[in-house]
């Protein structure tokens, strides 16, 4: 910060006074100068020279106050501008701590004395993040080893098994919340289970018109190669849904949930070239899968030509 010193500010309060009584003596000659017209007219006008005069050193020195007082505010400023920027370019103290660091004016007290093509090194200490962090993954390999090797936890075979069981549950979960959507145009074959569950609701519903083996007895044989509504997945199923009410075949839409209805289609898709005891006469119209397909091929390949 900068400062004016003792004598400087004696010698500005010494013109000051003397300037004021200058000032005083000025104005009172002035004053008096009218009343002493008739005396002299040459002490009138050195009155009048002395005023001027004195007027101009008071401005003067008013101009000579106002550059120190500037040169003062500069220098105060201009020192507390330099504090800040030192504050700044300083490390925070519990960086240096978490960091180990040490302050570039002292790496001469921590430099080696070893030197190669005019590189010198700091032997500076490993930060303690670094160190603590190191230590902590030893820790933890020690607990993981002793958890996953002795203590018996999930092998990654086990975690696997549990993640399909998982998946497993949801996409069944999601079949039974979104069986609306199956129908006659995207029905799939049932799975093992599906068919499982398929023959337990045939021999509850359907075997007391077609038969414990749907060998016929009311209602067509359901093993052979003869089908009067359609011997397709997609048929079955329609015929199974709707019903045929003249043929005395309710609709089982309201009775069973789509997903039943895929089981028991597939279930009946699967007792095909059973040859049951017994078995009805064929009815109906032949069914081959092998031709259904390839007709179903070249009505696909005409459509898009």
């Amino acid at each position: 910060m900068a400062k004016i010193s003792a004598p400087k500010v004696k010698n500005i309060t010494a013109i000051l006074l003397v300037l004021m009584t200058l000032s005083v003596t000025a104005e009172e000659a002035a004053t008096a100068a009218p009343a002493a017209a008739k005396t002299s007219s040459l002490l009138d006008n050195l009155g009048i020279y002395l005023a001027i005069t004195i007027l101009l050193l008071e401005f003067f020195v008013l101009v000579m106050l106002a550059r120190k007082i500037y040169s003062f505010a500069k220098g105060f400023f201009a020192a507390e501008e330099e504090k800040a920027k030192a504050a700044k370019l300083k490390m925070p103290s519990f960086l240096d701590r978490f960091n180990s660091s040490v302050s570039v004016d002292k790496e001469q007290d921590i430099i080696l004395d070893h030197e190669y093509d005019g590189i010198r090194e700091l032997d500076n200490d490993l930060p303690p993040w670094w160190k603590y962090g190191f230590y902590i993954s030893i820790l933890w390999a020690v607990v993981y080893f002793g958890y996953y090797e002795l203590g018996g936890g999930p092998t990654s075979l086990d975690e696997y098994n549990t993640a399909m069981e998982k998946a497993d549950a949801e996409v069944a979960a999601y079949k039974a919340k979104h069986v609306v959507d199956v129908d006659e145009n995207n029905i799939l074959l049932a799975d093992a289970a599906g068919i499982k569950a398929g023959k337990t609701i045939f021999e509850s519903n359907c075997a007391v018109c077609h038969g414990k083996e749907a060998e016929g007895i009311v209602g067509p044989n359901l093993t052979d190669d003869y089908w009067l509504h359609g011997g397709s997945l997609n048929d079955i199923f329609k015929t199974i849904k709707y019903g045929v009410l003249e043929k005395g075949m309710t609709s089982w839409k309201d009775i069973l949930s789509p997903t039943d209805i895929v089981d028991v289609t597939s279930y009946v898709k699967s007792l095909h070239g059973t040859k049951p005891a017994n078995a009805k006469a064929p009815d109906g119209e032949l069914y081959k899968e092998e031709e259904a397909s390839a007709v179903a091929a070249d009505s696909t390949t005409a459509a898009a030509k």
